[in-house]
Order: C-alpha cells, then sequence, then structure tokens
C-alpha cells in the first residue's frame, strides 16, 4: 500500500505523483500528428502520411470517424477523407480520443468498465454540448473521455492500490476523491491533470479533467471555461445514473436522483424534464457509440 500523505503544493504533488506512478506519454505519431493540427497552416497531406506511419492508430481513427457520432453521408475511407469531411478539430479530438484508449495496460474486467464510463461520458458531455449549441464540441467529447484518465494511470502503475481505494470508497461510503487520498496521498484528478499537461493539451481540457469534481473552484481557476466544466460534471453525473462503468456499485437500492438539482444543470438551465429527456438521449447515443471506441 502507498502511505497516504496530504495535499501539497502542485510541485511536491507532482513529485509525489511520479514517485509512485509512471506518466504515460501520448503515443509518437499522434503526438506529432497533434502538432501538425495545431498549426494554421496544417498540410492536409503532410498530416494524413504522419498518422499512417502507425496502422493501429489509423485504423482506429476510421473507426470512430464512421461511427454514429460523426455519421457521415458516405463511408470514410481512408485519413485524407477524414480530414477533409468531419473536418481537422473533429479529427484532432479522434485523435486524442484514441491515443487515450491506446494508455491502456490491460483490459480486463475493471478496466472495461472504465473505458465504457469515459465513452458514456464523452457522449453525454457532447451531448450537452450540442443541446445547448456551446463552442467547442470536440473538445467537450475529449473532456468526457479523459475525465477519469488518471483512474487508468493508478490502475495501471499501482493496481493493487488502486483496488484497495476501490474497496475502500464501497465499504465506507467514500467518493472515489477520498478514498484515493487515503490510498494514495493524492487523487486521480491530480494524475489526470499532471497527465494532460505532460501532453500539451490545451488548458481548458485540463481545468475541465481536474474541476469535474470540484465547482466550487470553476469561477476562480477556470474563468471562461465554465461550460466546458459543467458539461463534464454534468455528464459523469447522467453516466453515473445510468450506472454505466460504476466500478463502486451502490449497497442498497440508490434513490432516485432529480438530475435537475444538480448544480450544473440549474447552470444550462435543464430542468426534470429536460434532464430525463437528455438521458434517455445518452442512453441511445452511448448504445449506438460504445462498440466503436473499444
Amino acid at each position: 500500500m502507498l502511505a497516504a500523505q496530504q495535499r501539497q503544493d502542485p510541485n511536491q504533488l507532482s513529485i509525489l505523483i511520479e514517485k509512485n506512478l509512471e506518466i504515460p506519454t501520448i503515443p509518437v505519431v499522434a503526438q506529432r500528428a497533434i502538432k501538425e493540427m495545431a498549426n494554421p497552416d496544417v498540410n492536409v497531406s503532410h498530416l494524413t502520411r504522419i498518422l499512417a506511419e502507425d496502422q493501429g492508430l489509423t485504423a482506429r481513427v476510421l473507426k470512430v470517424a464512421n461511427s454514429p457520432l460523426y455519421a457521415q453521408a458516405r463511408e470514410v475511407k481512408n485519413l485524407q477523407q477524414a480530414a477533409m469531411i468531419v473536418g481537422l478539430n473533429t479529427l484532432r479530438g479522434i485523435v486524442v480520443s484514441v491515443a487515450n484508449r491506446m494508455i491502456y495496460k490491460r483490459f480486463g474486467k475493471v478496466e472495461h468498465a472504465m473505458w465504457e464510463h469515459s465513452v458514456a461520458v464523452a457522449v453525454a458531455a457532447h451531448a450537452i454540448a450540442v443541446k445547448k449549441k456551446l463552442p467547442h464540441r470536440d473538445e467537450s467529447f475529449v473532456a468526457g473521455l479523459m475525465h477519469d484518465v488518471g483512474k487508468v494511470v493508478m490502475n495501471n502503475g499501482a493496481r493493487d492500490a488502486f483496488a484497495q481505494s476501490v474497496q475502500l470508497a464501497a465499504e465506507e461510503g467514500l467518493t472515489s476523491i477520498e478514498a484515493e487520498h487515503q490510498v494514495f496521498g493524492f487523487s486521480h484528478v491530480d494524475v489526470g491533470g499532471l497527465l494532460l499537461e505532460r501532453w500539451a493539451l490545451s488548458p481548458r481540457l485540463g481545468q475541465a479533467v481536474f474541476l469535474h469534481h470540484d465547482l466550487e473552484l470553476v469561477s476562480t481557476v477556470a474563468e471562461g471555461n465554465e461550460d466546458l466544466v459543467y458539461a463534464t460534471n454534468l455528464a459523469d453525473k447522467i453516466a453515473h445514473t445510468l450506472q454505466i462503468g460504476t466500478l463502486v456499485p451502490p449497497k442498497d437500492e440508490p434513490e432516485p436522483i432529480d438530475l435537475a438539482e444538480e448544480e450544473s444543470a440549474s447552470y444550462f438551465d435543464l430542468d426534470t424534464t429536460a434532464m430525463a429527456d437528455l438521458v434517455v438521449q445518452v442512453k441511445e447515443l452511448y448504445e449506438a457509440q460504445h462498440q466503436a471506441m473499444v
């Protein structure tokens, strides 16, 4: 068991995390492609040549590009078409999503549950962004998909300790954050924030991952990025309501929850009826989408 320690300043926290865990690097080809897409004068032919260097990455990108979420009038058969048809912003989100899936070291029952939950949150965050006409819809999907990436890293590097934190949360009725702090001395949002920083992804994504459990800090830490943080928070709650990939099942039959009472639902002005409709929509979208993300 890793010794529990108190929260420290960011630099000390990073040292503590990296002392106990290996922060995975983004696959090289994905990193080069993301960097290329950040160039305002991106050359699509050069971009597709970069992606084509990794056949596994290419196959996954095309699979996701043809999934229901990005349904096109015609099949996307190659990377050139993907770049031209779905657009570079969407393609960038797809590449990051695929890179996220590739950091799993194993894919047993626990990992499968974590991945399914992440896909559900991604679909829900995207649905919220579309419904409320938010900018950066593709970024919403990526934020949802990566919101719990810290758990993947913790499970990869310290599987027994991570399992202990899950068991502790179940037995003591703790949140995952509380249980992880007792076992590790840090939580999955700390690890996830560090990973996104290492991957040089946008600060907006980092804020959504780091704050999706802590809305009290949004107005001060993520000013101007409230939409993405609140969408990720609400999407997470929707996925838990649907019990998709929940690692800590409730001991007893849970009481019905009116998600409209959640702060993030109020932020988007979603009443009980709107929330109920959104949950049904997310369930349908998830069932159509999740096989393409495996």
